[in-house]
C-alpha cells in the first residue's frame, strides 16, 4: 500500500504543477520547455509505475461491498469516459471545443466508474485520489484556458467516436490483462 500511496504522491503532485502558473512558468524559463516536458514525462512515469506496482501488489482489504449493478454502471460510465480520453488527444472535434479539457473530465469519469465497482482500500485510495485531483485540474485548467466553443468538422467527431468505440471494446476485452480483473464473467 505504501508504495500506491507514494506513486499517488508522486503523479498527483506534479500534475499539480502546471496548477501553479508561476511555479511552471518559472521552471520552463530556468530549464527550457523541452527539458521541462521531458522531466514533467520522467516523473509522471515513476509515479504510474509505483502506483501500477503499489496497487497490483496492495493487500485485499474490503471496506464495503460494492453493488452488483456497480458493475454494469461502470461499464456504460465508460464508454464515454474513453471517448473522452480519445476527444483530448484526438483530431479537431466539437467535444474539444467545448468541454476544453475532455482528458481531465475522461479520467474524472473513470476514477468515478472504478469507485462504484470496487469497494477494497486500495481502490478507494486509487480512484478516490485520481477523482478529487479531477475535480481541481478541471477547474484550473478551465481558469487557464477556456473552451472556445464551435462546430468541427463531421468527420473529425466521428472519428473521435468511433476509435473512442474501438478502444472501448479493446479496453473491455483486454481488462483481465490491463488490470487483472475480468469484465467477461457476469
Amino acid at each position: 500500500m505504501a508504495m500506491l500511496i507514494a506513486g499517488l504522491i508522486i503523479w498527483v503532485g506534479v500534475h499539480c504543477v502546471p496548477m501553479m502558473v508561476e511555479v511552471r512558468a518559472g521552471l520552463i524559463s530556468r530549464f527550457g520547455e523541452l527539458p521541462y516536458k521531458g522531466l514533467f514525462a520522467l516523473v509522471s512515469l515513476l509515479g504510474l509505475g509505483l502506483i501500477i506496482w503499489g496497487k497490483s501488489n496492495a493487500e485485499l482489504i474490503e471496506v464495503w461491498a460494492p453493488f452488483a449493478w456497480g458493475r454494469y454502471v461502470t461499464m456504460m460510465l465508460m464508454l464515454p469516459a474513453v471517448v473522452l480520453l480519445v476527444a483530448a488527444y484526438g483530431p479537431d472535434n466539437t467535444v474539444r471545443r467545448y468541454l476544453g479539457h475532455p482528458m481531465i473530465l475522461g479520467v474524472e469519469l473513470w476514477a468515478l466508474a472504478h469507485l462504484l465497482a470496487n469497494g477494497d482500500l486500495a481502490s478507494m485510495i486509487l480512484f478516490g485520489s485520481f477523482f478529487i485531483w479531477t475535480v481541481f485540474a478541471f477547474a484550473s485548467a478551465s481558469r487557464r484556458k477556456p473552451p472556445r466553443g464551435g462546430q468541427a468538422k463531421m468527420v473529425n467527431n466521428a472519428v473521435v467516436l468511433i476509435l473512442g468505440l474501438v478502444i472501448y471494446i479493446g479496453i473491455f476485452r483486454g481488462h483481465e490483462w490491463i488490470a487483472g480483473v475480468s469484465l467477461a464473467a457476469g
